[in-house]
């Protein structure tokens, strides 16, 4: 058989790839740093001890040992399941992880966007915040990133009637009351809490849209180019009317004028 060079090189990185789409959404810290006053308890189940991996690694060293935590664990905090998950650090070297906490395991109902802090990079998280929602409608799509002048946090979320289900959205069954809205929030305090979510669809949302979403992910911020001091939302392609022809889709930029 001949000897393929190529395949030492892509099968090992195809194999940790797998691994790593295999691991639950987690917050991982290299051990041995220290850490940092308060933080909340550990979850249930907890985090993980420093473990060294096995085998050979950059060249014949041992795998750096790391620490897992798990922030939102499904059936937790009297929510059924977290999905959509993002996490960020302060300008004061917090971690916040947001999520969606829903009633159930669909993508509509009884939604709201929580948050949870840790100030040990990582290793335990504080009590369970809810942050966007009261738990009548949709409301989700955590997209939170920190302005750089600040520090603060800037979190951006999407909302829709309960029973607005997306083929409803789409079909424009649904009235724009009822239908996908864009809103923000501001961190208080190094994210102790948060502004109330003020709408700002009109200037996010294209006329020709009909559902869209802030995410799933992180939002970045820019600080060169006609939207520098701005934050914009991961380019999630929004659905339009099906009926209507094509049109360019613009990037839904906030401002900080707006924000």
């Amino acid at each position: 058989m001949m000897f393929d060079r190529r395949r030492l090189l892509v099968l090992p990185f195809a194999a940790g790839a797998v691994a790593w789409a295999g691991r639950p959404a987690s917050a991982a810290t290299a051990a041995g740093t220290s850490p940092a006053d308060g933080g909340g308890s550990r979850p249930g189940g907890g985090g993980q001890a420093p473990r060294a991996g096995a085998g050979a690694y950059g060249g014949g060293g041992e795998r750096p040992a790391v620490e897992t935590s798990v922030p939102f664990t499904a059936g937790a905090d009297g929510y059924a399941t977290f999905r959509i998950p993002a996490v960020v650090r302060t300008g004061r070297g917090t971690l916040v992880a947001f999520a969606e906490a829903r009633a159930s395991g669909s993508d509509t109902g009884s939604i709201v966007v929580v948050a949870k802090r840790s100030q040990d990079g990582g290793r335990s998280w504080g009590p369970l915040a809810v942050v966007a929602g009261d738990g009548s409608d949709t409301h989700g799509n955590p997209c939170p990133v920190v302005d750089p002048r600040t520090g603060d946090i800037v979190l951006l979320t999407c909302t829709n009637a309960a029973d607005a289900t997306e083929t409803a959205i789409m079909a424009g069954q649904v009235p724009p009351a009822d239908g996908r809205r864009v809103w923000v929030q501001r961190g208080i305090d190094d994210a102790r809490g948060f502004t109330p979510p003020r709408e700002i669809t009109a200037e996010a949302k294209h006329p020709d849209w009909r559902w869209y979403a802030t995410g799933p992910g992180h939002a970045i911020a820019l600080t060169t180019g006609r939207h520098r001091a701005g934050w914009s939302p991961p380019p999630t392609t929004p659905r339009r009317r099906r009926s209507a022809p094509p049109t360019p889709a613009p990037s839904p930029v906030t401002t900080a004028d707006t924000v």
